[in-house]
């Protein structure tokens, strides 16, 4: 993310748990962002404020409701595509 600052998102979606990790870049002030949902977040999106090397430093929210990874329409082109997109 910090190597190309034309992406917005990167994002990894777990074949079995529907698990989610990203990265963002927030619009506004530019700040890189870590976005996990598992099952330690009860599947649910928790956004993070990072460090200047990519260390979650605090948690900045919690979006509502779940999110299973492989329901979104990124996961789902990158497993038809059978390779990263």
């Amino acid at each position: 993310m910090r190597s190309f600052n034309s992406i917005q998102w990167i994002s990894l979606g777990a074949e079995k748990s529907g698990q989610y990790l990203g990265s963002w870049r927030n619009p506004i002030d530019h700040s890189l962002q870590i976005v996990a949902a598992s099952k330690s977040t009860n599947s649910q999106n928790i956004y993070y404020a990072t460090d200047g090397i990519g260390t979650r430093t605090a948690k900045l929210k919690a979006e509502a409701g779940t999110y299973d990874a492989r329901q979104r329409p990124w996961y789902k082109e990158a497993v038809a595509a059978n390779k990263p997109i």
